[in-house]
């Protein structure tokens, strides 16, 4: 067990919150920037501090902590995410979709979150859980992981574990590498973070210069997305190892790589925070209380980080009393504990996805339901399923015996009604357990997918040949400049085929308006096909293998007449109509995002609206997204229902 002071622990959670606000700030104007620069530090840029989501998580954290008390649940976490964090792009629209839709954690982490799985939008929030576990790295790495689980995969969840059990050791260890080589172990060892951070010791020992070493991350671990985890990850090391302790130094190398400056700035603030504590750095670099600027609703009684400091400790002290056992927190003050309430219910209702969390046309939707009895007597009880509109289910009621610390998995199986008049994007279920004179209820989302009516493949010929007698040599009618460009014609056109986005392969004016011309198209109607998650790709739509167009036409209901942003992705060109009208196109191939384009004001009418997009595929991986928001940047997602 560690000891230390209370006058220390408190020095180093100032330190702590006082090195992530103003390194934020040196990082925050370059946020995004991928260059690699050569700026020195200014004091001019610490004048005034920045707001920064780094740490308004954290306070929200720390509301949750003195609201629900140290025992909280990650749905607690995501109700006061999506109740009082104004923040939308990226994974947190992702899990507000999911919330919205009644997936909750872990699911909502991963679900439709296919560009964002990896974001350091968790990794930036690991200091709330090490500055209330001091000394104690897997219990800071027990309270990371409730947290990452609510809107990141695994290797950004492994990430803030590794940060988490970094700087809780940080209250009694200052040797950045010893730091670095005891975090490593709380995360699995085959893992992709745990690999980047052994490459990133074996650059610094290797000596290679900081542009080098961030040139070789890249190369090894980047991703184009300026918030991805893993080149941001390594360049916080980067600073961390070569600033060799010295907090602008440092704060600047991780301003000089490049990419989410505000983040990895602020994190390697945060951590030399802990290490020197306020008191040294006020006397080593002048740094004092500057405040912080908060954009979550949260209820603070200053914007001073001495009080979040002590709001930070009342809870640190509640913990050291119920759950650290590894730090003995001595000449402690009189205190009110934060609560303590343990959130478990006689008998709990769990959810597990079997398989993906949503269903569609002839798809069906696998759920797990977990029946815990926490009691010391067997419990007999009528479990009921409360279905939303359009949905059925294979059992919606039955008795169970559940024996005392026992469990009982049901396996329930969802799909959609014969006939069903519309598939809403949202289905909420309840499930009830009533035994005796108590019911336990978990309610729990099923996804309705986008529903689209297929027409194709359409494709054409690379090289057009005139009307011949069939006992005729064709190749004498293909004409090159040379034989090696007839050989590749002839064989391109044996192996090979095209498709042109702005050839119209039907009448696509009548198509766009929802009427689609039976005489022409019958013949190419693939019937009803389900996009489950925001990314599809047309390869899984169509078995067809080759270059060629798709058509796809949604029948959308929207409940009253509305304006909306839309966000579309693509990897392939495509033409996309709303009711009749062409409002965005592409004639190139890009690298799929889940925002490649953002049109505005877009009237959708009440009722019925149509959407048509045309897609073609250019080579093995044809990928589209085509998300509405309420916001040009995602605000808030706009939900519809499938019309048939």
């Amino acid at each position: 067990m560690y000891t230390i002071t209370y006058k220390d622990y408190f020095d180093k959670v100032l330190g702590c919150w006082i090195g992530k606000t103003v390194a934020g700030t040196i990082g925050g104007p370059c946020e995004g920037r991928k260059e690699f620069f050569d700026y020195e530090f200014d004091k001019r840029s610490i004048e005034n501090m920045m707001p920064n989501d780094d740490l308004d998580l954290q306070v929200l954290w720390l509301e949750v902590l003195e609201k629900k008390g140290i025992f909280f649940k990650t749905e607690h976490l995501a109700d006061s995410f999506y109740n009082n964090c104004p923040y939308q792009p990226g994974e947190y629209a992702i899990f507000k979709k999911n919330y919205l839709r009644g997936i909750m954690p872990p699911v909502s982490g991963t679900f439709n979150n296919d560009y964002y799985v990896d974001g350091m939008g968790c990794p930036i929030r690991s200091e709330i859980w090490a500055c209330i576990s001091p000394g104690n790295p897997q219990l800071a790495v027990d309270f990371a992981r409730k947290d990452g689980i609510m809107d990141h995969g695994s290797n950004s969840v492994d990430a803030e574990a590794f940060f988490a059990a970094l700087q809780a050791e940080a209250f009694v260890q200052n040797d950045i590498r010893q730091l670095i080589e005891s975090a490593i172990r709380v995360i699995p060892e085959d893992c992709k973070v745990a690999e980047l951070i052994r490459f990133v010791l074996e650059l610094e020992k290797c000596g290679v210069s900081v542009e080098t070493a961030r040139q070789k991350i890249i190369g090894q671990f980047g991703h184009p997305d300026c918030t991805n985890l893993f080149q941001n990850m390594g360049i916080i090391l980067i600073a961390l190892l070569y600033g060799k302790g010295h907090f602008f130094d440092t704060s600047m190398i991780a301003l000089n790589c490049g990419f989410d400056t505000d983040c990895t700035c602020a994190t390697a603030g945060a951590i030399l925070g802990i290490i020197n504590g306020a008191e040294n750095l006020r006397i080593r670099y002048g740094l004092e209380d500057c405040g912080y600027i908060l954009k979550v609703k949260a209820d603070r009684v200053s914007d001073s980080l001495f009080d979040l400091a002590q709001d930070t400790c009342r809870v640190g002290l509640t913990v050291a009393n119920e759950l650290n056992t590894m730090m003995d927190i001595q000449d402690k003050p009189d205190f009110v504990p934060v609560p303590r309430i343990r959130y478990n219910e006689d008998v709990e209702i769990e959810i597990e996805y079997i398989s993906l969390p949503a269903l569609g046309v002839n798809a069906i939707c696998d759920v797990a339901l977990i029946i815990k009895n926490n009691t010391e007597s067997e419990v007999t009880g009528v479990l009921k399923i409360i279905l939303p509109q359009g949905l059925v289910c294979d059992m919606c009621e039955a008795e169970l015996n559940v024996d005392r610390g026992g469990q009982k998995r049901i396996l329930l199986q969802f799909r959609l009604e014969k006939t069903p008049e519309i598939l809403n994007e949202t289905n909420i279920v309840e499930a009830t357990f009533c035994y005796d004179t108590h019911c336990s209820k978990k309610r729990f989302g099923i996804a309705g997918a986008a529903v689209w009516r297929l027409y194709g493949p359409f494709w054409d010929n690379v090289v057009s040949l005139p009307h011949i007698d069939y006992w005729e040599k064709y190749g004498e009618h293909i004409h090159a400049q040379s034989e090696d460009e007839w050989v590749d014609l002839i064989r391109d056109y044996h192996l090979n085929a095209v498709a042109d986005i702005d050839k119209p392969y039907i009448n696509e004016d009548i198509v766009a308006n929802g009427y689609p011309d039976n005489a022409e198209t019958s013949m190419y109607d693939c019937g009803y096909v389900n996009t489950f998650t925001d990314k599809f790709n047309i390869s899984d739509l169509i078995g067809y293998q080759g270059s060629c167009c798709v058509y796809m036409l949604r029948k959308m209901y929207c409940d009253e007449e509305k304006i909306v942003h839309l966000q579309v992705g693509y990897t392939a060109p495509f033409k996309l109509w709303i009711n009749g009208k062409l409002v965005t196109m592409a004639k190139d191939c890009n690298w799929w995002t889940a925002e490649n384009k953002h049109i505005r004001e877009i009237k959708l009418n009440k009722g019925v609206n149509y959407l048509l997009l045309k897609a073609v595929r250019k080579s093995t991986e044809a990928n589209y997204s085509v998300v509405f928001n309420t916001g040009p940047m995602g605000e808030q997602y706009s939900d519809f229902g499938s019309l048939f």
